[in-house]
């Protein structure tokens, strides 16, 4: 794990640089820097990250478009492992171009509309690995994320078009089609309140509920094969709830740590930038969602994934509503606490994967 948080000390120092007044680091410099060092950690990576064996023996086990359509994964996956295939057999060089995909459109969108563009890669970094260990869905994720100039602007053709091919990269990302809808609602920050607090009611009873709902709406369709079939299979008896107080507690302490913040500063918010309504819009319903989803339908949190990004832009801005120093500092402490628990946690999760980082300078294979 030190590798990782020698990682993170050396962009955090970039970082603060590139905003000082006595050490001078061209921000923008600084930004490109750090970006690809994520692209390199994510392309140069070796038997390191979730779900590695899948994916390696996909793109090296098939070779025509036959084969690689017929494994299981979406036709736009499968078209991207066959046109980079049919370039190069090296994975290293799919895992290059794939995380090239994968993490510019999110930081071209970090610098474009973050007022304090390496705080927001900072955090991506802390909340996210910075996608150096992406899967599909990370990489439909960042289409979705450049569609919102165009749900602002009300432009819904290439909206749908960057939803449609999101989700032939990952199905997941149909659930996306709300947030045009959802970008535009004109509620107070006292409704969504409202909203949130019985979405937290809701939570309590969801056990109940909500998986006999879902199987009275979705069980009539007989849609075998397609994403309401994982519907009914997230929901029925082989779907565990959270299994352990702690760790309730603990995803519940990271929402609502954040949440009364922007609901205090919400009109703030909102007018740093055009685009910050939609977003926490977007924000606050995936919250919402995850709520009602929480101690059920688990596996219902990877459809949320595009709707809480914009936490890593949403935060930069809460620190500008900020007028004082003291309480600027004092703020981005508590942030940077959050964010570095959110960051050892998940490389916990998963450190027979992650721990240590292998490249294709030197590894083991960690999958005997």
């Amino acid at each position: 794990m030190g590798f990782y948080f020698l990682i993170t000390i050396c962009f955090s120092t970039i970082c603060i640089c590139g905003n000082s007044k006595y050490i001078k680091i061209n921000s923008l410099v600084a930004f490109r820097f750090i970006s690809l060092v994520l692209i390199l950690l994510g392309g140069l990576r070796w038997f390191t990250g979730t779900d590695w064996i899948p994916y390696q023996w996909y793109f090296e086990g098939n070779y025509d478009w036959a084969s690689f359509n017929k494994n299981g994964f979406e036709k736009g996956f499968a078209f991207l492992n066959f046109f980079i295939k049919h370039i190069s057999e090296s994975y290293t060089f799919f895992l290059l171009i794939f995380h090239a995909l994968v993490i510019i459109p999110k930081i071209c969108f970090l610098q474009k509309n973050s007022v304090y563009p390496l705080f927001s890669l900072f955090l991506y970094w802390l909340f996210y690995c910075g996608d150096i260990f992406a899967v599909r869905q990370m990489l439909g994720v960042s289409l979705l994320i450049i569609s919102i100039p165009y749900i602002s602007n009300k432009n819904i053709k290439p909206f749908l078009l960057l939803t449609i091919l999101a989700t032939l990269v990952h199905r997941a990302c149909f659930f996306w089609i709300l947030a045009y809808h959802i970008y535009h609602l004109m509620f107070s920050k006292r409704k969504w309140a409202f909203i949130l607090f019985l979405s937290f009611c809701a939570m309590i009873i969801s056990p109940y509920v909500l998986p006999k709902i879902v199987h009275i709406i979705f069980s009539p369709l007989g849609a075998y094969g397609t994403v309401f079939e994982k519907i009914l299979f997230y929901t029925d008896e082989y779907t565990e709830p959270m299994s352990t107080p702690l760790k309730l507690i603990f995803s519940l302490i990271k929402r609502f740590m954040i949440l009364p913040l922007f609901l205090l500063s919400f009109n703030k918010l909102v007018s740093i930038s055009k685009y910050n309504r939609g977003m926490l819009n977007l924000f606050f319903a995936g919250n919402v969602f995850y709520l009602l989803c929480f101690l059920t339908l688990q596996q219902f949190s990877r459809l949320l994934v595009p709707f809480l990004f914009f936490e890593v832009i949403l935060i930069p801005s809460y620190l500008k509503t900020i007028r004082t120093k003291c309480g600027k500092e004092l703020f981005i402490i508590f942030i940077l606490l959050y964010a570095f628990i959110k960051f050892y946690f998940y490389l916990s999760q998963f450190n027979e994967v992650l721990i240590p980082y292998y490249s294709i300078f030197g590894y083991q294979n960690r999958f005997i």
